[in-house]
């Protein structure tokens, strides 16, 4: 595969990028900066002149990391269905045009967080401007790869919570607990996390994939902060941890789902990926952090 990766600097497309690599196969990232390096090239979806040199490179699968993620920013900032919608299924659809195989990078949230393991073909009930964002170009992308009589090569991929040694609360746990400090983490806030090269490998197998459609990465179940950082504590065999609630400590979520975890099994028949367990996540996240340290 020749595999080219818009948002390479995100910490989804940077470990795709890094994943494929070591794989062995050609491949290629975008990034906004103009002095992108080191296997990148510039591209700004809100400027399509940008555009042209991905094109010539020709790839045969592309995997589109581009966003406006910040659930605030979305709710604010009517230029991030520009970002989220209109021009990154534009860009899509035009490598989809050329022959490429394309993937669209979505959330768990399209279900608006009240779906225990919703699965692919289940309707979806956006609730925040982010996540109806994505529902909208979910729609239109798959829509048009229909249209152009490119179905079987368009994939849209629902993640739940990727984590990486770099995300929070992550880094700060890990150090407290190999110090032997307690940590503190709440009990009332569910999450379904996966590591970033699970997330990394399985839209690497999508993309070799003859099938399109809606697929699911997702964590084995829901855990709390607690319970995941309970499994933490007990991995490294320091610390320990102390309940809270995001409601005693006055933390305002903007999304505080009731369940997190997506169903696979669609994914799971089509391509032989399972759903993560939570000691996998851990232990990855623990190799990557000693690999940094």
């Amino acid at each position: 595969m020749r595999i080219l990766v818009l948002g390479a600097d995100s910490s989804v497309g940077s470990c795709v990028l890094s994943e494929a690599r070591q794989l062995g196969f050609e491949c290629l990232g975008t990034s906004r900066r103009t002095d992108a390096c080191g296997g990148k090239i510039n591209l700004d979806l809100l400027q399509p002149q940008t555009w042209e040199e991905s094109f010539a490179w020709k790839p045969s699968v592309v995997i589109g990391c581009l966003a406006i993620s910040n659930l605030k920013e979305c709710e604010g900032n009517p230029q991030s269905r520009v970002v989220n919608v209109t021009a990154i299924c534009e860009l899509l659809d035009r490598f989809g045009r050329n022959g490429a195989r394309t993937i669209f990078l979505s959330t768990n949230s399209v279900f608006g967080g009240d779906r225990d393991h919703g699965g692919e073909d289940e309707p979806v009930a956006p609730k925040l401007a982010y996540s109806r964002q994505k529902a909208e170009a979910e729609r239109n992308f798959l829509a048009a790869a229909a249209q152009r009589g490119g179905a079987r090569n368009a994939s849209v991929v629902r993640l739940t919570r990727v984590l990486t040694p770099s995300v929070a609360p992550f880094p700060m746990w890990t150090k407290d607990l190999l110090s032997g400090k307690k940590i503190e983490a709440f009990t009332d806030f569910v999450f379904s996390p996966i590591s970033c090269r699970y997330a990394a490998r399985g839209l690497l197998r999508i993309g070799e994939a003859a099938e399109g459609g809606v697929f699911h990465l997702s964590g084995e179940d829901d855990l709390s902060y607690f319970d995941f950082a309970e499994l933490l504590a007990r991995y490294f065999k320091r610390g320990g941890v102390r309940p809270a609630t995001a409601v005693a400590r006055g933390v305002d979520l903007l999304f505080k789902p009731s369940h997190s975890a997506l169903g696979m099994a669609r994914t799971s028949r089509l391509l032989g990926i399972q759903p993560q367990q939570p000691s996998s996540v851990i232990a990855e996240l623990a190799e990557e952090w000693a690999k940094a340290a």
